[in-house]
């Protein structure tokens, strides 16, 4: 993963998480963007948390862009590491409270896409943080009668296997949801549950399929650590943010990069 921040604090808050995701063979790589005079400091707290992460089996490197737009120098150090030999294939964001650069992560996303990334999106809950680490819930959005997995899984590839890594690390529980607009597809809802678990080869026994507007079932949904959604072009972060206070609890919104295959 590429981590990147202005402040690393930011990394540091989101430091179990990230290894959670990566342990134990991904990596992260901490990129500092320095919009100030003050690369030196950043640099030097990144290469401790960079140590910290090697302590806890993951491998860790940090480097530093001098650049007064988060986003430009984001995209230029993903172009710049494309050509590398283990370069990252997904861009860790974290979206929290006083983060100056959040209003320049859609154009971060718009690049990921064109450069094959996929995008985490952190965003946490101030208070409950990453709770118990007991209970992930995996929503899926109505699929508009497209409920056939074998021939479009759609945005659920990276988003369902990090929600599997998590529970391998964590020994958590994941509820797979779906939520329907029309009832009638409920049938097809929970053929398509049964297939993503039997397809992909996924330890997953808890499975719901609800109906009704998203965003109420969601605030109806069951009690979990954290709530896992597709991150989709047309989303917006104000939405993003709101389903904190709808879910209670830390959210991740994830986009595949396109390279990625649950049914593999």
């Amino acid at each position: 993963m590429l981590v990147p921040c202005t402040d690393a604090s930011v990394v540091l808050g989101a430091f179990t998480l990230i290894k959670d995701i990566a342990y134990s063979k991904g990596s992260a790589t901490l990129m500092g963007i320095d919009k100030t005079s003050n690369g030196s400091k950043l640099q030097e707290r990144l290469e401790y948390i960079a140590d910290s992460f090697k302590k806890v089996g993951v491998y860790s490197s940090t480097s530093l862009i001098k650049t007064k737009h988060f986003a430009e120098g984001v995209n230029l150090g993903n172009q710049a590491l494309s050509s590398a030999f283990f370069k990252p294939n997904i861009i860790f964001l974290t979206l929290s409270e006083n983060n100056e650069p959040s209003q320049e992560f859609p154009a971060i996303i718009e690049e990921a896409g064109y450069l094959g990334l996929g995008v985490i999106l952190y965003i946490p809950h101030k208070n409950a943080i990453l709770g118990q680490q007991q209970k992930i819930n995996f929503w899926i959005e109505d699929r508009n009668g497209n409920w056939d997995i074998e021939k479009d899984t759609g945005n659920i590839d990276l988003p369902l296997l990090t929600a599997y890594k998590l529970k391998l690390n964590w020994n958590a529980e994941i509820t797979l949801i779906a939520n329907i607009k029309d009832e009638k597809d409920t049938h097809h809802a929970n053929r398509f549950l049964k297939s993503v678990t039997e397809l992909a080869r996924l330890p997953i026994s808890n499975t719901l399929v609800t109906s009704g507007p998203f965003v109420e079932r969601v605030q109806k949904g069951p009690y979990a650590d954290l709530n896992i959604f597709a991150l989709s072009d047309d989303i917006s972060l104000d939405y993003c943010k709101e389903m904190i206070g709808h879910t209670n609890t830390s959210c991740l919104f994830i986009k595949d990069s396109g390279h990625e295959n649950i049914l593999a």
